[in-house]
This record gives C-alpha cells, structure tokens and sequence, in this order.
C-alpha cells in the first residue's frame, strides 16, 4: 500500500467524499463487519504515508484515517517530554502534522551536534505548541561565578554546574513556522528560515538567508574511507546508525555569482549555489540523523551540517547509570560539554528494573555491595567531546576506562582528590587525552576516575594534581518550552529570616552565605544558624554573596548541593525546669533531654495548599521518601499541611560535641560539621548503638523503633546539624526530583517555605527558618520591607495565580509510571520496593549523599 502513495507529500489523495458519521463499520468479509474500535486499533500501526493511501481506498476507510486521535498520536510521537493537547492554529492535528512533515523528525531527536569542526555547537530542538513551530537553540552557559577552593590553594578543582546552561533563544539556529511553504508534491524543497536580530551595517534587514536542506546517509565503504576525517557528521567515534557528508567541506567555490543569492525566487534549483551531490531526491533517500543549514551574508557562506545522538546511546539504564551528556570545566577554554558512553553490551536480566536490588534475606552489606557493584562496574566507558578546543577538538575522545571493574588498589597518590572527592567512592583505573595546538602530539596520560554518582563523576589527571567534576545535564528540561523559558523568578526577591518560635515579630534577618552564624536564644534552646544557598543572584540583604565555599568542597560539589541550613542545637529544660516526660527520662540514672522519637525537623505552613498542589505530587512525595528521607511524614491535604521527619534520621550530619569543635572562626564555609563527635560525643553514640561516624548508617539506623527509643538530644550538649540536598533550585525557583520537575512560581500560594525544628510531644518549638518570596516593587532601595508588605504576605487571603485559576484546575498530564521510572533508575529501586514502610529495615539509603 505504501509503495503507491505519493512519497513526496502525505496531503496527495483526497479519496471520495466522507461517509457520514455513523458509516465506520467495514465488511472484509461479507455479513461479518469489523468494529471500529478494532479498526482504530489497526491504523494506529501506520505511517503518515500509510495513512494517507490508506484514505484513498473507500468512504470508510477514509473518515477512520481522517480521525484526528490518530493524527494527534503522530504528532506526540515527535514530540517528547511534553504532552501536545491543541494542533494550536490549524483546525485539526493532522493539519498540524502536515504543516511539519517531513521535518519532524528534528524535535523528535532533541540534540543536534555540528558547527565548526573544533569546537563545535550543540542544538536543543523543540516544538513550541502556542506557535505551533519548530525551533532549535543553541546550548550556552551563562557566566560561571567561581567560588574559593578549600584544601591545598596549589592544586585545582573544577567543577561546573548544569544549571548554568540556557537556550541562546535571541538567536534561534532552526525556526520553522507553520506558514512557511511546505514541500511541494513532487519535490523535496526547502524551507526558508526566518533569522531574528541579523542586518548588515547600513540597517539593511534580510541579508542573511538560510534554508533547512536534507542530507543523504553515506554508504558503508564510504564511512570507512572517511574515517578520522572531519568531513563527516557526527564524527567517527560518536556512535550513530549512518553518517552523512559535511557540505562545507565539499565546497570549494560558488557555482553563482553572490548577488544572485539574494533574489527571492522560489524556484526549486535555487539551492544558494550548494553541491547537489549529496542531497536526497527521493524521500527514501532522506536521512533522519542529519541536516545542512547554509547561511549567507554578503561577503560570508557557511554551512553548518548538524547530527543527531540517538537517546539510547545517553540514556542511563540499569547496567548502563553512566550513560549520558554531562558538562565540565576545562580551564582555560571554558566548559564544554561531553557525551559518556558505555559501548559493551551484556546478557540483560529477566526484569532490568531489579537488576540492581535490595539487600536479600541473610545476605550481608558487603555481599549486597558486591552484588550489586559486579552488575554495574563492568565493560567499558568512552567520554567523547561534544564540543572541543584547539587542543583535543570535538569527536575526540577525552578519557577512557577500558574496563570498569578495574580499580586502583596500589594506594597511588591522589593528591588534591582526597580533599575534594568524599571518601570511600571508588577508583577506576583510566586514560585521559592530551595533545598540543592543532591536535598535535595527541597521546593518553594515567588517570583515574571517581564515579561519585550517576549524575556526577570525578577525573583525577594524576600528572597535573588535577580534578575536573564531570555533572549530568538534564536534556529533556530544554526541550519542554514551559520549562526553558522565564520561570517568573526575575520579579522576586529572596528572604531569609530566623526565630525560635513561630511569632516573625521576634524573627531576625538571616544574611545569607556569610560565614558568622546568627545566634539565637529561646526558652528551650541555644541556635547558631548559618543559611547557605547556592545561586542566591537575588535575595535579602542585597549584599549577600551569590554563593559560598561550603559548595566547592567535598561533599557538597559531587552532590550538587543548592542550599544548606547548618546550625549548632543546645536544647535547654525550659523556663518552668524540665517537663514531665524529660524529668522522668532524668530519673533511674537515665540522659534528661529529647527522645529521638519527639525531635522533628521539617515543614509546614500557614494555611492550606490542598488547591496548589501540582499534577504528580504524591508521586514526588514517595519518591521524597525513597531519596531524601525514608522517614518523613505528613498530612498536605490538611488546613495547617506539615512534612516532618525524625531529626536524627532526616538531618544529613550529627555531630555531637561542644561548641568549640563544631565551628572554626576562620573557616569561610561558615559551619562545617563532620559525622561523628568530640570523645564524649561519640561514647554518647556508642552507648545508644549509633554509628560512630557513616552518615547514611546512621540515617539508616534511625529509621528503627528502636533506635530512636535509645537515643537522646541531651539537655546542655551541644549538637552540630547540617541540613542539604540538590532538589531545590533557588536560582530559578524549582523543584527537581528524580523523574520529578516543578516550577514552583506556577503552584506558589504566597506561603513561606518553612523549616521547622519542634518537639512532637510537648509542642515546643526550637528553631523556625522561613524563606520568603517578596516582589521587587515591595521591597525599597536599602533591602528593607514594609511591615504593611509582609502583613499582606502571609495573610490568610494568599495570591492569586497569574491566570486566575488553583492548580487543581490544571489539566497537564502527568505521567507517574514515566516518574516512577526514572526515579527507580536514578535511586536503584526496584518495582515493588517503593511501597515499603519506613519501619523497613530494608530501607535503603545508598544514595542519600
């Protein structure tokens, strides 16, 4: 059927007039007719130009391939990581879909590498469904703000955050509109692309022109005998399906003079005088993976070729949690970004998603480890450059382990390392590629490489006494429109105020990222507090520092740590002398303090949020209690909502010790607690059965009855907490879990965040920490708020969302298996496991670093 439609165009038959609405019935058989559900069933199983053939066979069969549900399914399946509800200004989704055809192909894809063949450019492809349009940008990274390197000032350390990169969107690369010409029957034309912000000298607008081309896949002998040359996209060591020749480097000259480049014809041999050579002619011939975009000035052409990387090859899996596009900070020439790939493929599992499991009965922590690293660190890795430098240029590869299991147990030196990788995390054995200018002398020096986490490697290059940070980049927030453009943070300010009750007439503003901590005295406790977030570009005092060196250092750089509330806690027996239950635990020679079952630490609010809660949030509730703290508790639906958890199993650090050991004036990351405690400190703990100095033990340990039953937050001790995690980005206000992203601004009520540390059974409150979202035009030059504006902030009549709406009303689709998914994939959960209580001893907190 296929082999008679019309190639070049899916819009070629009409087919007969439309049967009516109730005529959808078909009769292959004679008396026998097929439901129509069975029919749709069917044709969902087509092509476009399946479908399109299909419509020109008879009345019935040409309304079921009119459906526009069939069309809408097209539509989506080149559209990922968005759920496309409208076909926007066209009148049916098929409408949509032929608008864009044959050039959906490029969203669908998501990244795109090319440009110049040493540095090279990646592309983000997406649809924007308001315009209906197809656009491409180029990956950027706004300015890095370094912070002070802690440990030896004579080594170096880089680290780069992925959240500095944005979408170039002033200077759109691809911008197909769904008023340009589409190709004609008969023809593969292309498509003149709008260029915004381009004018010559003179003012004179349009003198850059560029069109999308088609490329033509290469042969096999052909990417043999072009191996190791530039000419060919994407380069050789990038894996890819076929590959495609690079116009630019085939032309040698314009078969036109330059001024017969600007006339507007729209004949279809105006090709901008590029070699014809390689372009398809027939759309069987069109590759998928690649095309040309020529651009001319008056006295510049270039053409750009761009690839695509297949998801499969940076897609992490189970036996593959290495695989994806990260970014690091080369030095000198800035960051760049590299594509890890884990080439080896094995005998996969009967159920991929318990390859990695839970601890089994009467399997120990070391078999399980053993288990479960075999599973893992095994094959081979590659980290190929996706843009390069005059040195090592793009498509090479700038490290490699051959074998994953190889660990350097020789006790080599790691200098700088060991101050800025946490401790414990293995070490591979690895190359890593150096060259002089122009790719010359290339050879491979001894590294070794520090897989801290899926997400974040370190490279130790042992010559240079060097590390680089190797951070995940999260593709698929590029190519969802809602999530790439404004989040609405650009108009607000960031506050951040203290109290140890709930009373904010007694609050006191916290300077954040400063080094001195804010002492606080209540009637049941002494509080040093130190605020630290990282990104803090626009918050209160207008001085704060954008961010801290607690973040630079190990564990927190690894992490990608984006806030931190620290603070030494000395609990006091009240005002009135001890309570009835302190004074009872005081007797029989029994610590006089807080049980380890009535110390919380968490959140609540005000008012109710039950009409803010967004799409998927009890998804992203249970996947808070499998990463961040197994523990936690709460009621969101409630008129006063809370999250809490027990503080010795949710805060990061405990360090028991007096004030002197916990806090270093001279330290310029403010408050820097360890696991573990001064002598009598960690006799405290051993007395009650905690670990002495592993905080994921000792987050485990807390999980039990028991254990919070033998533990006690002593009166008169002083007791060192650190609170932090890498799910709350300030800088752009959202929330970022595992298979979990929000934009906080869309669902903010008006509501402080609030992060309280109370007693469960007596009520008492010892330490209230409240960040506060305030508009810019409420808050005056000198960083001070009127007291009329944060009366009107947490009054009970909160804001109303921009489009007058409650997020119950929010008709995204949320999809939890996808969620789910992913978090079991980042966290090595496998499916069955997420439902287990806390009481579980078996709750895992491997990843809580």
């Amino acid at each position: 059927m296929a082999s008679t439609a019309d190639e070049s165009s899916i819009d070629s038959g009409q087919g007969p007039e439309p049967a009516t609405a109730t005529d959808t019935s078909l009769q292959l058989i004679k008396g026998m007719p097929l439901p129509s559900e069975i029919v749709a069933m069917i044709l969902k199983l087509l092509t476009p130009v399946d479908l399109a053939a299909l419509s020109c066979v008879c009345r019935a069969l040409h309304l079921h391939a009119m459906s526009d549900r069939l069309w809408r399914i097209l539509v989506q399946k080149n559209v990922p990581g968005m759920e496309v509800t409208s076909p926007g200004p066209f009148g049916s989704f098929r409408e949509l879909y032929i608008a864009h055809f044959p050039y959906w192909f490029i969203p669908q894809k998501k990244v795109w590498i090319g440009g110049d063949y040493i540095v090279g450019t990646i592309l983000i492809a997406r649809y924007e469904p308001e315009k209906a349009r197809i656009e491409g940008y180029q990956l950027l990274s706004r300015p890095w703000i370094s912070t002070p390197e802690p440990g030896n000032a004579g080594a170096f350390s880089n680290l780069y955050d992925p959240t500095n990169l944005e979408l170039f969107v002033e200077q759109p690369k691809i911008m197909l509109d769904a008023n340009d010409r589409p190709p004609r029957r008969g023809s593969l034309s292309n498509i003149p692309m709008a260029v915004q912000g381009w004018s010559d000298p003179a003012g004179n607008a349009g003198l850059l022109r560029r069109k999308l081309i088609f490329a033509t896949p290469m042969t096999v002998e052909d990417e043999l005998g072009f191996s190791g040359s530039p000419c060919m996209a994407p380069p050789f060591n990038i894996p890819a399906p076929h590959r495609v020749l690079c116009e630019q480097q085939l032309i040698d000259g314009l078969r036109r003079e330059n001024t017969s480049m600007y006339n507007d014809s729209d004949d279809d041999e105006d090709d901008y005088g590029l070699e014809v050579s390689c372009r398809p002619f027939r759309r069987a011939h069109l590759s998928k993976q690649a095309f040309h975009i020529p651009q001319y000035h008056r006295f510049i052409n270039n053409v750009d070729t761009y690839a695509t990387i297949e998801s499969v090859y940076y897609t992490p899996t189970a036996d593959k949690p290495f695989q994806g596009i990260f970014i690091a900070d080369y030095g000198g020439h800035g960051y760049e970004l590299v594509l890890i790939h884990q080439p080896d493929d094995h005998v996969k599992s009967i159920d991929e998603d318990t390859v990695v499991d839970r601890q089994l009965d009467g399997e120990t922590e070391a078999e399980y480890k053993e288990r479960r690293n075999a599973r893992i660190y095994r094959g081979s890795l590659e980290a190929i450059k996706l843009t390069g430098d005059i040195n090592v240029p793009r498509g090479e590869i700038t490290f490699v382990a051959n074998d994953l299991s190889a660990t350097d147990n020789s006790g080599t030196d790691i200098g700088i390392a060991e101050a800025v990788v946490p401790a414990g995390v293995r070490r591979i054995c690895c190359k890593g590629q150096i060259a002089d200018h122009g790719y010359k002398n290339h050879r491979f020096i001894d590294c070794r490489l520090f897989p801290i986490t899926p997400d974040c490697l370190a490279l130790y290059w042992i010559p240079f006494n060097h590390v680089m940070f190797y951070k995940r980049v999260d593709i698929d927030a590029f190519t969802r429109p809602a999530m790439a453009a404004s989040t609405g943070a650009d108009g607000f300010l960031l506050r951040v105020t203290a109290g140890t009750s709930y009373d904010r007439a007694t609050h006191v503003e916290v300077p954040v990222n400063e080094p001195r901590p804010v002492r606080l005295q209540g009637a049941s406790a002494d509080i040093s507090l130190c605020v630290r977030i990282h990104g803090y570009d626009r918050g209160l005092p207008r001085a704060s520092p954008p961010t801290s060196a607690y973040f630079a250092a190990a564990p927190h750089a690894a992490n990608g740590d984006t806030y931190s509330i620290g603070l030494a806690f000395t609990p006091r027996a009240g005002e009135a002398g001890e309570n009835e239950k302190d004074a009872k635990d005081g007797k029989d020679g029994k610590t006089a303090g807080i049980s380890g079952h009535d110390l919380l630490w968490g959140n609540d609010f005000d008012h109710s949020i039950r009409d803010h809660l967004p799409p998927g949030f009890n998804t992203a509730l249970r996947i808070m209690r499998w990463w961040i703290d197994p523990g936690i508790d709460g009621d969101a639906y409630a008129d006063k909502p809370y999250l809490y958890g027990p503080a010795l199993s949710s805060f990061n650090r405990v360090h028991v010790g007096g004030p002197d050991d916990v806090h270093d004036p001279h330290d310029d990351r403010g408050f820097w607690f360890e696991e573990g405690g001064d002598a009598a400190g960690l006799a405290m703990r051993a007395a009650a059965g905690c670990p002495p100095d592993d905080p994921a033990a000792r987050q485990k340990w807390a999980l039990t009855d028991a254990a919070k039953s033998s533990w006690v937050w002593a009166h008169d001790q002083t007791y060192g907490l650190d609170f932090f995690n890498a799910y709350l980005d300030f800088r752009e206000l959202a929330l970022r879990l595992p298979g979990f992203h929000l934009p906080v601004m869309k669902y903010w009520d008006g509501q402080s965040l609030r992060y309280v540390l109370r007693n469960r059974t007596t009520e008492e409150v010892y330490l209230v920490v409240e960040i506060t979202l305030l508009r810019q035009e409420d808050v005056d030059e000198d960083g001070t708020v009127s007291p009329e504006v944060l009366a009107k902030q947490h009054s009970k009549t909160a804001p109303k969302r921009d489009d007058g709406t409650s997020a119950s009303s929010d008709e995204t689709a949320f999809d939890e298996d996808k969620a789910l998914d992913e978090a079991r994939r980042k966290l090595s959960v496998g499916k069955g496991h997420e439902n287990e209580t806390e009481s579980a001893v078996e709750t895992s907190l491997d990843d809580v670093e």
